[in-house]
């Protein structure tokens, strides 16, 4: 049984073979296209190796925070050098003065005062910003400005050269403009995401400008921005004794276009300023304000901006009420008392009484000719009210300006303007009190000027030149000096090294200055200054 088993075949053995399934063909790929054309060209056009100029080798990057600070870090600076020339004819001022040794004799030609005639004089200017973008925050910003002033030779007393870094010890000033470190809000921060905390030394404009050493905070929310900011208010000249200043601004973004806005000011008094602004779609935009200080209305302005959508157009249309006498003559710093001791040894500069006035204004410019010619103009009417209250430094008047600017050919730019303006002053003929200078000034000045310029390599040198000519009327109670002229040439070059340098020289030549006349007979400055950035 067990060979009979051994020799019978499996069932599955019965049946018949499955077929057999042929194993598919290796799969040959389609020519591409750029290899077709590299095999149709290969041969003709023969490789060439890739020259290293174009191909630089790729330096491993860091990604440590100090590593990066080139990245963040901006800086600016900006150094000048000044030469004033005077040139002298020999003649005595129209007060007197002659250059003359001080003695002990009278002098009948006039009043010797030798340091006013200092023939020439040097100076030096540099100016610094820098600051750092986002560096260890993205968070974080600073910005830092200094200044550094100095006369590099000596100046007399009574000099046409004279200037506030005379009055120093050295003739020389440092000064720190602006030192500020920044934080603002980033998305995830809720309703601090738009704000900005500002620590430092801060300018700061609400319905002035103001200039402190304090804290600054503002936010938006919704449509609502707001401000706050106070400090301790620093000067460069003085010591006054109220040193606390202080401020706020809130803007409402109100439906179609509109915003209202509120600023005040705290110095000595307070100042505030309600300002409503509207914008229509046709490019006009509508503003008006309302002014106080200390309780008294003082200003209203009212303005309309209309500038098309080309862009070829801009007209600004203004009405100007100055309201009580209430409002400051120069700035809010003039209620400040001064604890300097040389400051108060003298007398105060007194310019009068504010007197209320209505003022006009309007400008325009206009672009012509497929932006060839470029013209404008604007003018300016002022009245006071009432008229019997002029001064020297307060009165009515009209400002006219009319100015071409020309594109003849390409990198050549030429400029033209025309300016007069006419003072109404009292005569000066019955004025009894000695010292009346209510009517002293200029009544007329007119003025012409034209300047070309011409590029260079790309806008890598500029060149200009160019000249004016002026005619002022003057008077005071002793003189009156009708048609003084004086005139002058300008010329300037400024050359690009490259994107981080710059340098530049100015030059100007006035002859017959009109305050000397005559004994001045031209004077002339030189500039010539370097700015680098990084």
């Amino acid at each position: 049984m067990s060979l009979v088993a051994a020799q019978t075949p499996a069932p599955a053995a019965q049946n018949p073979p499955a077929p057999t399934t042929p194993a598919p063909a290796p799969t040959v790929p389609l020519p591409d296209i750029v290899h077709a054309w590299d095999d149709l060209v290969g041969d003709v056009i023969p490789n060439a190796p890739i020259d290293p100029v174009l191909k630089p080798p790729q330096l491993p990057v860091s990604h440590k925070p100090l590593d990066e600070f080139g990245n963040h870090f901006f800086f600016e600076s900006r150094t000048e050098y000044i030469r004033q020339d005077a040139f002298f004819s020999g003649l005595p001022t129209t007060t007197g003065v002659i250059n003359a040794p001080i003695t002990n004799i009278f002098n009948p030609a006039g009043v010797p005062y030798p340091d006013a005639f200092q023939p020439s004089a040097n100076s030096i200017y540099e100016l610094i910003n820098l600051g750092t973008r986002g560096w260890l925050s993205d968070r974080l910003n600073t910005n830092f400005t200094v200044r550094y002033r100095e006369d590099l030779t000596h100046i007399d007393a009574g000099s046409e050269f004279q200037s506030p870094i005379t009055a120093f010890p050295a003739a020389r000033r440092f000064e720190l403009l602006t030192g500020e470190i920044e934080l603002h809000g980033e998305s995830g921060d809720g309703a601090l995401r738009n704000s900005t905390l500002s620590v430092g030394r801060l300018h700061e404009y609400s319905t002035d400008l103001a200039s402190f050493d304090g804290v600054a905070f503002g936010d938006r929310i919704g449509k609502v921005s707001f401000s706050v900011f106070g400090g301790r208010r620093f000067t460069y000249f003085g010591d006054p004794v109220q040193r606390a200043i202080g401020g706020s601004e809130i803007l409402f973004r109100l439906p179609h276009n509109t915003t209202l806005e509120y600023q005040n000011l705290f110095y000595v008094k307070g100042s505030h300023r309600v300002t409503l602004r509207k914008g229509w779609e046709k490019s006009i935009t509508a503003s008006s304000s309302l002014s106080m200080v200390g309780g008294h209305l003082t200003n209203s302005d009212t303005r309309l901006l209309w500038f098309p959508r080309d862009g070829k157009t801009t007209l600004r249309l203004g009405f100007q009420q100055e309201l009580t006498d209430k409002d400051y003559v120069f700035d809010y710093t003039e209620l400040a008392r001064n604890n300097n001791p040389l400051f108060d040894s003298l007398l105060r500069l007194n310019l009068g009484q504010l007197t209320p006035f209505s003022q006009v204004f309007v400008d325009g410019r206009r672009d012509l000719i497929t932006n060839r010619l470029r013209t404008g103009g604007s003018a300016i009417v002022r009245r006071l009210v009432p008229e019997a209250l002029q001064g020297p430094f307060n009165d009515s008047f009209e400002d006219y300006r009319l100015n071409f600017q020309f594109y003849p050919w390409p990198k050549i730019e030429t400029f033209w303007e025309y300016h007069l303006r006419d003072t109404h002053r009292r005569s000066p003929v019955g004025a009894t009190a000695f010292d009346d200078v209510t009517i002293a000034g200029e009544t007329r000045e007119a003025d012409f000027r034209g300047e070309i310029r011409h590029s260079f390599g790309h806008g890598r040198l500029t060149v200009s030149a160019g000249g004016f000519y002026r005619t002022i009327d003057l008077q005071d109670r002793f003189f009156y000096l009708p048609n003084t002229i004086t005139k002058g040439v300008i010329g300037s070059f400024n050359f690009k090294f490259d994107s981080h340098t710059r340098v530049y020289f100015n030059y100007s030549l006035d002859r017959d200055f009109y305050v000397f006349q005559p004994d001045l007979s031209r004077a002339q400055t030189l500039r010539v200054g370097l700015i680098w950035r990084y």
